[in-house]
């Protein structure tokens, strides 16, 4: 969300509508048609069945807003930054600015999105007996997907809320935050694995046969939930272990300690940029994170088929809270650049001190003599050694 602009606020919180929600209203109302159909009628226009069908796919969106600002109200409430809710092609995110410092606060966060979504199911099952029609059917499927919505949501594993909320409870425990991220990543790999296995659950206790769209479904989804569980454990593992240090933002320790420049020497820029490590767009904060520490590199360049397409910013990384870095694709936390952008490392630093002031530039790609890559130059990091 770093670079896109929000649609607008709401009790002061910037909503934000990717072009990928477009895809999520789309898919939910197609599923909503034969409810649809069913409520108008058989002999209903299919303009008609159409329109009501994406009514349904409206008011679910709408549940699942009032799920996120349930997170980002009791967010707010417990002294937490709200950068923004974003409602995307699979649901919705809250981003809080800062991991939570209390595991409390993480509890009681995670289980207001859950609780919001019920007491809107709620809602829906309470106008169910006055509306008539198309609206009491159309409030009878949000009841329904309300509280499937939120029971799902509070199965106890990663990334599901319930998930969010065992970690909580292991970290007071165990007083280890990353203990709690492990113990909620297994029990996640459990849910995925119960997920899975639901076309021949239901198959079971319906006694119908099993559906192939039923088995891709939620074979996909259980995949989705088994990858970000399988990595959430990798990494809270190996900050457990100690392989992962605690300071884990990027840095370049090459840099530190390093003598002060007059503005006016004659230096290279060279002797500012940091190593830089280069991942896939695709992958995780976390991955990306503890490959740029095994290589000991101070930045990270995010390619996409073997093109560079952006280098990660500092800040967003240190924005994003850790329990979504494992989930969260590194590319949504990197400027876009274009590498035919990048600037020698053997020019001069008297060439660049006018670029140092224009505000919408915070770091470059550097490339040497041959042009291929040698690193990234972080704008912070001249002016932190410059005399000025």
């Amino acid at each position: 969300m770093a670079d896109a602009r929000p649609v607008g606020r709401i009790l002061g919180i910037p909503v934000y509508l990717p072009a990928n929600s477009v895809v999520g209203l789309v898919l939910v109302a197609w599923f909503a048609i034969p409810t649809s159909a069913d409520a108008l009628g058989g002999s209903a226009q299919e303009f008609l069945v159409l329109s009501v069908a994406m009514l349904h796919a409206v008011m679910l969106y709408a549940s699942v807003f009032i799920h996120e600002l349930g997170h980002a109200l009791f967010a707010r409430r417990f002294g937490y930054q709200v950068q923004g809710v974003s409602l995307t092609v699979i649901g919705g995110h809250t981003q809080i600015a800062a991991e939570y410092k209390r595991p409390r606060d993480q509890f009681w966060v995670a289980l207001a999105g859950p609780c919001a979504t019920l007491l809107v199911g709620l809602a829906a099952w309470g106008g169910t007996h006055i509306a008539v029609g198309v609206l009491h059917s159309m409030l009878v499927w949000l009841a329904w997907s309300s509280a499937l919505i939120g029971v799902v949501n509070l199965l106890p594993g990663i990334p599901l809320d319930g998930g969010a909320a065992v970690d909580a409870v292991v970290w007071h425990r165990s007083k280890n935050r990353w203990r709690g991220r492990q113990v909620a990543s297994l029990t996640g790999l459990a849910v995925a694995a119960l997920w899975a296995s639901t076309p021949w659950l239901l198959a079971s206790f319906f006694s119908r046969p099993v559906q192939v769209s039923d088995i891709l479904v939620s074979g996909l989804v259980g995949l989705w939930m088994a990858s970000v569980s399988w990595r959430t454990y990798v990494y809270s593992s190996a900050r457990l272990s100690g392989k992962i240090p605690e300071q884990e933002l990027l840095q370049d320790k090459s840099l530190e300690n390093a003598p002060t420049i007059e503005p006016s020497a004659s230096v290279h820029i060279r002797s500012f940029v940091r190593r830089a490590a280069t991942v896939d767009a695709n992958q995780s904060i976390s991955d990306a994170l503890a490959l740029a520490a095994t290589q000991h590199a101070g930045a990270i360049i995010v390619t996409r088929d073997n093109v560079i397409v952006g280098i990660v910013r500092d800040a967003a990384v240190a924005a994003t809270p850790e329990s979504l870095r494992a989930s969260t694709p590194i590319a949504q936390v990197a400027r876009k650049v274009n590498f035919d952008e990048a600037i020698p490392a053997d020019t001069m630093l008297t060439e660049l001190i006018g670029e140092l002031d224009n505000p919408a530039v915070h770091e470059w790609l550097v490339v040497n003599a041959d042009g291929q890559l040698y690193g990234v130059l972080i704008k912070s990091d001249v002016w932190g050694r410059l005399d000025v």
